[in-house]
């Protein structure tokens, strides 16, 4: 037999698809290796290309912080907040960034809080400088917060405290204090020290201007408009200061508005005030002055648009607002629409309003507003048709609720409590009476005076039980709860439980009284009656319940029958009516 061959040896497959396991099987050494190797590779790759694009990414940044230096230092700050914007990553929070950031704001005087956050922030890295403190002292003070804006000036070093902008701050800072006399001396030396800076001069000039003396006045009045040639920021506030005084002369005015053409930061708002003394000083030239004015914006953009239109209703020009842009502009401005709808409003030109807000339209207003609008339209087009004007401002309500839209819902409440709709009236107010807002006082009083026409003491009662806890002391908000309380015969342990004073009004006493009844002691209640010697000052409705009281406790029958026939049943509650009628 001849023998087998011996068997050759198997060499491994070393191609790819060797590294992946079959299913079911396991990674060889080899294979496991393999991986290892490509997962370092593609990691060093990764580590390296990351390395270098934050090296770009930082030597980037570091030319932008230089080139915003530069700018700075040349006064443009255009270009440096251009190059401020294009710095990247972890150099935003580097000394020297923050430091060039806070410069830019300093010069440009814009976001102070920005300024302020990033003072603090070169404070707690320890590059803090002697003026930082003066600087966020007046930051604090620009976003109103004066608590903090005076305790970074108290930091201030007796030197720095003499100088004009520490001065200057402090007037500002002691008269939001209230510290009125110490401001006005402090501003005194401020005159007698810095005469001869810009900003020193107006500040008197502008106070000159309203002294009790025609000379000192006179001088000031100079002394503005020499300094309005100027083509600085001095320049800029005398002319806005001249413009708004109304001893201007229609010669001055002319003048003024010369000046504003001239200066490079005139906006456009300032020279619409002088348009508008112009106006007020030569109104024959009215029509033609505003007219021109209109053909002079445009063609501006929807922001200049948007000011001439605020200024035309200003001046109750409404129509021209519709001249100034076309229907298609309104329909899509959120600031010119509500503008001409107001207008239509005042010129009382109800169907031009209706069909400029007709519904279908996509509008730049609320729903709420609009649909307010439209009740107060279909009310004056058609008087005797109440239902058209109730369901617009019921719309109104609706919409004004969902859309938390305060300004509509006042407007809505208002109309309705015009229109003797006290139900509409009540919804509305209830939605503005939120429970810790600034007017929850006020809206919950209006909410009471809308359920006290609708006679519901369920209602007064959770009203007057909200005053109360809002203001436990109030006298009135006590004895309307408590009034309301033993009226309906609830929570009558609680009530009164503290009423013992020295002296007491017949309001008192009557409340006593009541109490007495309610817990079936008609004997004390009888005697407290005795006491009361005057109702001149009970309403209606303590009348009805004084003259029950009386008849049920067996007081003067005579008393209560006379009290009881002066009354009329329709503006009582129905509790209150249930007394009037044991008198009757």
């Amino acid at each position: 037999m001849e023998s087998l061959p011996p068997p050759k040896p198997e060499i491994p497959d070393t191609n790819a698809e060797s590294l992946i396991p079959q299913k079911g099987g396991s990674l060889s050494l080899f294979a496991i290796l393999g991986w290892v190797m490509i997962g370092l590779v593609l990691l060093g790759i990764t580590v390296v290309v990351l390395k270098k694009f934050d090296v770009v990414r930082k030597f980037q940044s570091s030319q932008f912080v230089a080139k915003a230096r530069e700018a700075l230092i040349a006064g443009n700050l255009p270009e440096a907040l251009s190059a401020i914007r294009q710095v990247q990553g972890p150099t935003r929070e580097t000394p020297d960034f923050l430091r060039l950031l806070a410069q830019y704001l300093q010069k440009a005087s814009v976001e102070p809080a920005l300024l302020a956050d990033t003072l603090e922030k070169l404070a707690l890295a320890g590059n803090e400088q002697p003026d930082d403190v003066l600087w966020l002292s007046q930051a604090r003070f620009r976003t109103g917060d004066i608590r903090r804006a005076r305790a970074a000036w108290d930091r201030l070093s007796s030197s720095q405290r003499s100088g004009l902008m520490a001065m200057k701050l402090n007037i500002d800072l002691l008269r939001n204090e209230g510290n009125l006399q110490e401001a006005a001396e402090l501003e005194l030396q401020l005159f007698q020290l810095f005469p001869d800076e810009p900003e020193v001069a107006f500040r008197k000039a502008v106070k000159d201007l309203d002294g009790p003396f025609p000379e000192i006045q006179d001088a000031a009045w100079k002394v503005l408009f020499k300094m309005a040639v100027n083509k600085g920021r001095s320049g800029l506030d005398a002319v806005r200061a001249l413009s708004r005084r109304s001893e201007l002369t229609l010669a001055e005015a002319e003048q003024l508005l010369k000046l504003a053409e001239a200066h490079p930061d005139i906006t456009l708002d300032d020279r619409l005030v002088i348009i508008s003394a112009l106006i007020r000083l030569h109104p024959a030239r009215r029509e033609k002055t505003i007219q021109a004015e209109i053909d002079r914006c445009r063609t501006g953009g929807p922001v200049i648009l948007a000011q001439v239109a605020a200024w035309l209703a200003r001046e109750k020009e409404y129509a021209k607002i519709c001249e100034l842009a076309p229907a298609s502009v309104l329909l899509e401005s959120p600031a010119l629409f509500p503008m001409v709808a107001q207008g239509l409003k005042e010129q009382q030109r109800w169907q031009e309003l209706m069909d400029l807000l007709k519904k279908g339209k996509r509008l730049p207003v609320s729903n709420s507003r609009a649909a307010g609008w439209r009740a107060l339209a279909a009310r004056n087009l058609n008087p005797s048709d109440i239902k058209a004007a109730r369901a617009h401002l019921e719309e109104a309500i609706q919409q004004g609720v969902s859309e938390k839209d305060a300004l509509a819902l006042m407007g809505a409440a208002t109309l309705a409590e015009s229109w003797h709709m006290p139900a509409l009236a009540l919804q509305a107010y209830l939605a503005l009476a939120q429970p810790g807002s600034a007017d929850e006082v006020q809206m919950l009083e209006k909410c009471w005076k809308m359920a006290s026409i609708q006679n519901d003491s369920a209602l007064l009662a959770s009203l007057a039980a909200r005053l109360l806890k809002i203001k436990p002391g109030d006298l009135q908000f006590i004895r309307r709860h408590d009034y309301l309380c033993l009226l309906r015969g609830v929570e009558l342990e609680t009530t009164l439980s503290d009423s013992a004073t020295a002296t007491r009004s017949a309001s008192d006493l009557l409340l006593e009284a009541l109490k007495a009844y309610r817990l079936h002691d008609l004997a004390h209640a009888s005697v407290v009656l005795q006491k009361v010697v005057d109702t001149s000052d009970f309403s209606m409705g303590e009348k009805a319940v004084y003259a029950g009281l009386l008849t049920s406790a067996g007081g003067e029958v005579s008393q209560a029958y006379q009290i009881a026939e002066k009354i009329h049943s329709e503006g009582l509650l129905p509790e209150e009516r249930v007394f009037l009628q044991l008198a009757q």
